[in-house]
């Protein structure tokens, strides 16, 4: 069954009748429609509504749409959107004047672009009615690609001929003698010159030659003549009468039928003023050879291999004068196997190819054995072959008696390093280099390849890696970092452990590097531990028993002292009358038992403040340092802020006495004028600052190996460590001291 045609063809439409009403008029029809069938160009038809009505076979092959895809569609289809209102202006146009044609793009089906040049015509009716418009168009992509390769090209030879750093001239060929003049030149020949173009274009290039060239001018001409080139040099003068040494590349071209010739001109001062200066610089050199000394030598010889040339310093280097030493090379070669590659890389420089320095061991006129660093290269005639061999020899003897003893030291460090029950690593550039058994056995690894290359921060737990990174690098950087420090690193199977770690510098032949030790600490750290618990045992044993002797104090000896002090109140009285002298020495006994009293309510204070159970930490504090600031005569402030309440005796006790102890510090040893203290909580932890203007310290004078130095310090640090808690110093030197105590409010 035959497809329905979506709309009628050109060929209906002749058929119709309509418009064609004779038998001729319908032949004439159906060859114009054969004409547009066959077209090459795009040929359609819309309506007024700007529908598609006739579609010829061109259009498909154009554009992609069949027949059936496009008639009855919008034309603005084949238009891309910001050029449909330029389409409707052309019908427009095209209905206006009768015809209107422009070139534009347009849009395939699959959405690509297509350069087209199109022609609009209206049509009409018998009447003269328009009915539509018809509208031819030719793809006329190819033709803008040849024309904008053509611009772009046209583009590129102008921007090379007018900005080029190099004088362009173009003129006619002319005679042997003298050749015609310029018909081009570029901006760069009107500046170095210091002509106008219109003044250049008036002149030959015989008037740019300095006097005298004329043969060297008939020679180029003449060679340009026969081979179609020529490059040689010229003496050039500037419209100022500098002269200037150029180079010119001539090269002959036909250009509508007359024989031009195209010169590029360079500009050579500098490169003449640099062969001049290589000319005194290889004379400079001849005398640097002729006069060479101390552990260098230049040599010559030919492709037979006997010297012909040797500097007069052979004889500082190997004893020998220039005469004893002109024979051939091989001749004072020691047996070293080493020496077979002399001949190979002697060989192959003969044959051309140029070798890489190398070394040969070389008897000395003495009989002692030289060693020597060979650099040559091969020297090629006019025919482009190997005439001779030429090099420079540099006597390095010392230096590699120097590298062999340093293979020798490094033998021993390894071995050292190796035997040691100490796991060591050397680190270089932030990676492992060597490492020892004792390492791999501490870290769980089974051979050393498992382990060099690899970063330090892979054997680092991850909560130490970047203090331990930083440490590193300031190290490198010459900065001060601690050399020997605790840290916590991973076995293989990534169970972590403390290690104590030493860190010292090392230069190694490929550069500086660092030496570590590492020692596994977990045994001191599990005692520590321990330690940590006792005391903490030891400490709250104290408290006990200093609260029974508070007790104690307080209801025992002061209640008996008490009561003796009021019974001798009564006696004097009794006495007051009858012996009035026994009756004073009884109140200066009484007197004497209120101040034993008084000392007796002191002592049993210090031992456990009643105020820290009855009202809390911050009231305790506040009385303590009121009775330290009046008996010593040191001002103490007190600020406690963010406590909170009832606070466990189990943090509160230790606070306490750490600011005794502190304080007690202060007034024997400081010097200050006064102190604060601050209570306070952070987060989950409670800080306790306390800060005097004394005399201060160095605080590393104060440290020694696991802790703090002086009984003051170190009881208090340990109190702060048994709580989990940590002791931070601050001081210097005539600028007071601060020590913060942080403990965790969860140990509490």
């Amino acid at each position: 069954m035959r497809r329905r045609r979506a709309g009628p063809s050109i060929r209906d439409i002749a058929a119709s009748g309509q418009v064609l009403e004779t038998e001729e008029a319908q032949r004439t029809a159906q060859r114009l429609a054969r004409i547009v069938e066959s077209h090459g160009d795009a040929i359609l038809s819309v309506d007024l509504r700007r529908r598609v009505r006739t579609w010829n076979p061109a259009a498909r092959r154009i554009f992609g749409y069949r027949e059936t895809e496009i008639i009855g569609k919008p034309v603005t289809l084949l238009a891309p959107p910001p050029l449909r209102d330029e389409l409707l202006a052309t019908v427009r146009r095209a209905a206006r004047e009768g015809r209107a044609e422009l070139e534009t793009r347009r849009i395939r089906k699959d959405g690509s672009m297509v350069y087209v040049s199109v022609a609009v015509a209206p049509l009409r009716d018998p009447r003269g009615r328009l009915i539509g418009f018809s509208a031819t168009l030719r793809d006329v992509s190819e033709r803008r690609r040849v024309e904008e390769s053509l611009r772009e090209s046209e583009e590129k030879f102008r921007m090379l001929f007018e900005t080029g750093n190099d004088a362009v001239f173009v003129h006619e060929l002319g005679s042997r003698k003298r050749p015609g003049p310029f018909t081009q030149v570029n901006a760069v020949a009107c500046s170095r010159y210091g002509y106008t173009r219109e003044e250049l274009l008036r002149m030959s290039p015989v008037e740019l030659d300095v006097g005298g060239m004329d043969a060297a001018r008939e020679q180029a001409i003449g060679t340009m003549l026969a081979t179609g080139r020529c490059v040689f040099e010229m003496l050039h003068k500037k419209k100022d009468g500098t002269r200037i040494p150029v180079e010119v590349s001539s090269r002959v071209f036909t250009l509508q039928g007359r024989r031009q010739v195209l010169s590029i001109v360079r500009d050579i001062t500098e490169r003449k003023r640099a062969e001049a200066v290589l000319k005194a610089s290889e004379e400079k050199f001849r005398r640097l050879v002729e006069n060479l000394q101390a552990d260098h030598f230049f040599y010559r010889h030919g492709t037979d291999g006997v010297f012909s040339y040797l500097s007069p310093s052979i004889r500082s280097v190997l004893g020998y004068t220039q005469k004893e030493f002109l024979t051939h090379y091989s001749a004072y070669l020691t047996e070293n196997p080493v020496n077979r590659e002399v001949v190979a890389h002697t060989d192959r420089s003969i044959r051309g190819e140029q070798q890489p320095p190398y070394l040969v061991e070389i008897f000395h006129k003495d009989g002692s054995r030289h060693w020597l660093r060979v650099l040559e290269t091969p020297v090629s005639g006019e025919a482009g072959r190997v005439v001779a061999v030429e090099g420079m020899a540099q006597d390095i003897t010392d230096q590699m008696r120097a590298d062999a003893a340093l293979r020798e030291s490094e033998s021993r460090f390894r071995i050292l390093v190796e035997a040691s029950p100490i796991a060591i690593c050397v680190i270089r550039e932030g990676r492992m280099v060597l490492v020892n058994k004792a390492f791999l056995s501490l870290f769980g690894y089974r051979c050393a390849e498992q382990v060099v290359g690899r970063p330090l921060a892979a054997f680092v737990a991850k909560e130490c890696a970047a203090r331990m990174a930083e440490q590193h690098r300031r190290r490198l950087a010459g900065d001060a970092a601690p050399s020997d420090f605790e840290t916590v690193v991973r076995r293989k199977d990534g169970s972590a452990f403390p290690v104590s770690m030493q860190v010292g510098s090392l230069l190694l032949p490929e550069g500086p590097a660092s030496l570590c030790h590492f020692t596994d600490i977990t045994a001191r750290k599990r005692g520590e531990k321990e330690l940590q618990s006792v005391h903490a045992r030891i400490v709250a044993a104290q408290e006990t028993e200093r609260k029974r002797l508070s007790r104690d104090l307080h209801d025992g000896v002061g209640q008996i002292l008490s009561g003796a002090k009021y019974s001798l109140h009564s006696l004097a009285a009794e006495l007051a009358a009858a012996a009035p002298r026994g009756a004073k020495r009884a109140l200066k006994v009484a007197d004497l038992l209120d101040g034993a009293v008084a000392e007796v309510r002191r002592v049993s204070w210090n031992l456990m403040p009643p105020e820290l159970e009855a009202m809390g930490l911050a009231a305790a504090v506040r009385t303590h340092c009121q009775e330290f600031s009046e008996g010593r005569g040191l001002p103490v402030s007190v600020e406690c802020r963010g406590l909170p309440s009832g606070l466990s005796a189990d943090i509160a006790l230790p606070l306490f006495r750490i600011i005794q102890e502190a304080l007690a510090n202060i007034a024997a040893h400081s010097r200050a004028t006064s102190a604060a203290i601050r209570l306070s909580r952070k987060g989950g932890r409670i800080e306790l600052s306390i800060v005097d203007d004394g005399t201060g310290f160095r605080p590393r004078s104060r440290r020694r190996r696991g802790g703090m130095r002086g009984a003051g310090l170190a009881n208090i640090q340990e109190r702060a460590e048994s709580l989990g808690g940590t002791l931070a110093l601050f001081s210097a030197p005539k600028q007071g001291t601060q020590l913060v105590v942080r403990l965790p409010l969860t140990m509490a």
